[in-house]
């Protein structure tokens, strides 16, 4: 399977020689109704074929992170005491970790205010 480019830039990829009448007519796509003449294409080598696909690589990932990138995460978190109501400032420091099941954890804050301890993160 090759990769060409045609005279406008557009890039076919994985196209196969055409033979009519015991003799190369251009190229074709599998699956596609499309022919593509030789004096049209040119056949891209293996470092263009690798560049196109860096480059796609590269677009596909900043299309899938999005326009809002995270520069530096908070430093703390907020949560609610499910009892009184208070709102808490914590870090990961404060919290205190209980295995549940194997390989999964549970996070505990215990309210300053009225001492209740609950779940951080639990349904």
């Amino acid at each position: 399977m090759l990769w060409l480019r045609t005279k406008y830039g557009e890039i076919i990829e994985n196209a196969i020689p055409r033979i009519v009448d015991g003799r190369y007519d251009g190229f074709e796509v599998p699956g596609s109704k499309y022919t593509f003449k030789y004096e049209v294409c040119i056949v891209l080598s293996k470092e263009e074929i690798e560049a196109i696909q860096k480059l796609r690589m590269k677009e596909h990932l900043e299309e899938a992170s999005g326009k809002v990138q995270v520069v530096k995460p908070p430093k703390y978190k907020i949560a609610t005491c499910n009892k009184c109501g208070a709102e808490l400032k914590y870090t990961e420091k404060s919290l205190r970790k209980e295995q549940s099941h194997m390989n999964e954890y549970l996070y505990y804050l215990t309210c300053p205010c009225c001492g209740n301890e609950f779940c951080v993160g639990c349904s």
